[in-house]
């Protein structure tokens, strides 16, 4: 069994594929108008557009059930690369609320509490992920 989807975002749509095992995991998170983050291969092929075969799909209102509970957002990056701590800087002044940050650099491999507090909410963990990397943005 499998599923076809067309998923719109900021950018425009594009069309997923959930193969067997991605099909039975997550068909119950597919329904029209929800939001989800969608995670995979991108597909190309020559003469149709771009597509990706999922690997997984996170529903957006269970992850934030999780989320809310959460005390601190821990980062882990190069806190030298000033490009990188900028743009960490600009997403946290969108996303103000009441649960500190604290962040590891890699190159001195300490930790320090960042000077803003946040909301940590899926728009911010998603921007810093696609920023940083799925794994060196934790929230706990």
């Amino acid at each position: 069994t499998m599923a076809f989807l067309t998923i719109e975002d900021i950018y425009g749509n594009f069309d997923v594929s959930l193969f067997n095992r991605a099909y039975a995991k997550f068909k119950d998170f597919v329904e029209e108008d929800k939001m989800i983050t969608v995670r995979g291969k991108i597909s190309i092929r020559e003469g149709k557009s771009p597509s990706v075969v999922a690997d997984s799909i996170i529903a957006w209102d269970k992850q934030e059930e999780v989320v809310k509970q959460e005390k601190t957002v821990y980062l882990r990056f190069d806190t030298k690369n000033i490009d990188i701590y900028n743009r960490v800087k600009k997403i946290a002044s969108s996303y103000v609320g009441d649960c500190p940050i604290v962040i590891k650099c890699t190159s001195s491999n300490k930790a320090f509490a960042f000077n803003a507090k946040v909301d940590p909410n899926n728009y911010l963990i998603n921007e810093l992920m696609g920023l940083l990397g799925e794994d060196n943005v934790i929230v706990r």
